[in-house]
């Protein structure tokens, strides 16, 4: 278990050093090439394929080391969000802010083939979230976002189970779980999302069916069913751990919305009960974990 802990902890620095690195090159080409404008359009270009081409000889010839591998990949990454971003400057193509990070996404699915470590696929994950949003923002407001939101988390909770599934009984490997964690995180957020608008509206006794829907219903789901697959098929404590802090969050966001502060004897029942399942849920995540850790041991 502790090496486990220790390899979990280096692969997270390992990740954010590499994600660093590359972000400050990317983002110093972009910042020159961006603001420089006595700058001829085509040398800003041929600095951007000057070191696409560079990063791609040094990757060919030290592709078989992982660390140089992974953060080169990692460099490509960037360089590709600056390239699209810069040729949209330079040329004033008009495009969404949305319709660039779309580019970037399709320019940089092959990347994911060739990381090793899963870093290109939690950034490229965040990508995609982001353009979510973008796309929601700038062209589906409204009543429409929600159709979006719940595609896209069901998608992503697919996703989800079917990368476990394949960890647990195609790899039989546990070290790129981070990723399924960031994962699980980002379709919770989704989720609240669509049901955010609910929580602060006047309580119409269910007879929306709308509402019962986003506000109870669909979160229920999505925590009932997360609780359950990563307790009991694949065991994963910091996704339950995120599962009962975002059942807490819809526990507190209910309490605010139900509770009166002007009722202090129903506000402080309503405080200690959230102070009591935050201490149930500590001591059953304790319990799980050392569970766990004698299992390993035996």
């Amino acid at each position: 278990m502790q090496t486990n802990s220790m390899n979990l902890q280096n692969s997270i620095k390992q990740h954010l050093l590499q994600t660093g690195i590359s972000l400050c090159i990317a983002g110093i080409f972009f910042l020159l090439a961006f603001n420089w404008n006595e700058i001829h359009r085509y040398i800003k270009l041929g600095g951007l394929g000057f070191l696409y081409v560079s990063t791609f000889l040094v990757w060919v010839n030290f592709h078989k080391k992982v660390w140089i591998s992974e953060s080169l990949l990692v460099l490509f990454f960037f360089l590709t969000g600056a390239g699209l971003l810069l040729f949209g400057s330079i040329y004033q193509t008009g495009a969404d802010a949305y319709d660039l990070f779309f580019g970037w996404l399709v320019f940089t699915i092959v990347l994911n083939f060739q990381s090793s470590s899963g870093i290109i696929l939690g950034l490229w994950t965040i990508l995609c979230y982001t353009t979510i949003h973008l796309y929601v923002n700038q062209v589906y407001p409204g009543e429409n976002a929600k159709i979006i939101y719940l595609t896209s988390a069901v998608f992503f909770y697919m996703f989800l189970y079917f990368y476990e599934y394949k960890l647990k009984y195609f790899f039989q490997e546990h070290s790129r779980n981070v990723y399924s964690s960031l994962l699980l995180f980002l379709t919770f957020t989704l989720v609240f999302i669509l049901s955010f608008d609910y929580f602060f509206e006047k309580d119409s006794g269910f007879q929306n069916a709308l509402e019962f829907l986003f506000k109870w219903l669909i979160p229920g789901i999505f925590l009932g069913l997360s609780y359950s697959i990563f307790r009991f098929q694949f065991f994963h404590l910091a996704n339950i751990t995120i599962t009962l802090l975002f059942f807490l969050f819809y526990l507190m966001i209910r309490f605010l919305k139900v509770v009166s502060f002007d009722e202090a004897g129903i506000f402080l029942l309503a405080f200690l009960f959230v102070i009591v399942y935050t201490m149930l849920s500590i001591k059953h995540l304790r319990a799980l974990k050392s569970k766990m850790e004698s299992s390993n041991n035996e």
